[in-house]
């Protein structure tokens, strides 16, 4: 498997919902909020990192690619590492398994996951109900948020 595989299950998964990719980045524009995913790859070694999160319409601020960032990942200890195993293309994993399993988590977690956003009240809560979150906002944003 290679990063065109990668980007191949990204793209079944989000095409149809009307993202649109450019380069290594998917955004899907609401009227709220721009839903972003990023593919980024470690300068080391041949490590993936999934990276999505939210931007917000009307917050004129490019400071930073991501306004409310998040890494693909669980916080189920088991599963946080199968999920870095399989974006880690170094490790040796069949193509065919590694093609299922990263499906399965593009599709169940990282669908998902993007899916509970739809707007910025929605971001509010999810920032209500992982506090962390406000550690990781720029300023900018958190004062377009008032948070």
């Amino acid at each position: 498997m290679d990063k065109k595989d990668l980007v191949s299950i990204i793209d079944k998964e989000f095409k149809p919902l009307g993202f649109k990719r450019v380069g290594n980045y998917w955004k899907l524009l609401g009227k709220e909020i721009i839903k972003i995913i990023y593919l980024q790859r470690s300068s080391y070694s041949k490590l993936y990192y999934i990276n999505y999160g939210f931007n917000f319409v009307n917050l004129e601020y490019d400071g930073v690619s991501i306004h409310v960032f998040h890494r693909l990942g669980s916080p189920d200890k088991k599963e946080n590492e199968l999920i870095q195993s399989l974006l880690d293309f170094e490790n040796d994993i069949d193509s065919e398994t590694r093609t299922i399993q990263l499906t399965d988590i593009v599709r169940n977690v990282l669908k998902v996951e993007l899916g509970k956003i739809n707007c910025e009240n929605d971001v509010l809560k999810e920032i209500e109900e992982k506090p962390i979150l406000l550690n990781l906002l720029p300023l900018k944003v958190k004062e377009y948020l008032e948070v």
